[in-house]
């Protein structure tokens, strides 16, 4: 094999592995809109969007002095919506996990949160 190809079949190798790295950290990522109805609450949130298994981890916190009822919905919009529902005491933040079974490339969150 002569240099000149095998400098080409490196460069095309390097290519290739570009390419699939480039795919999968593309596939990893979407987007996450999020609903908030807040009645007067001042709740703030946090999502992480974790690489590997599709999965959202929502941070909420409670910057009110009174104690919240709050019910998160996340829409993936492929699988069925699933909802979780926390109760936080004021200054105090708590975590909602999300794992989605397929490939998704949307997620939509809703959080209703009331004064208790």
């Amino acid at each position: 094999m002569s240099a000149i190809s095998k400098i080409l079949c490196r460069g095309a190798f390097a290519l290739v592995v570009l390419a699939l790295i480039g795919q999968q950290t593309l596939a990893a990522t979407y987007p996450v809109e999020i609903t908030r109805k807040l009645h007067g609450l001042k709740i703030f949130e946090r999502v992480t969007t974790i690489e590997v298994g599709n999965a959202s981890v929502l941070s909420l916190t409670n910057a009110s002095t009174e104690k919240a009822s709050c019910r998160v919905t996340f829409d993936p919009r492929i699988e069925q919506r699933k909802t979780a529902s926390r109760k936080i005491e004021p200054g105090e933040t708590v975590t909602v996990h999300y794992a989605a079974g397929r490939q998704i490339n949307r997620l939509n969150i809703t959080i209703n949160c009331k004064p208790i």
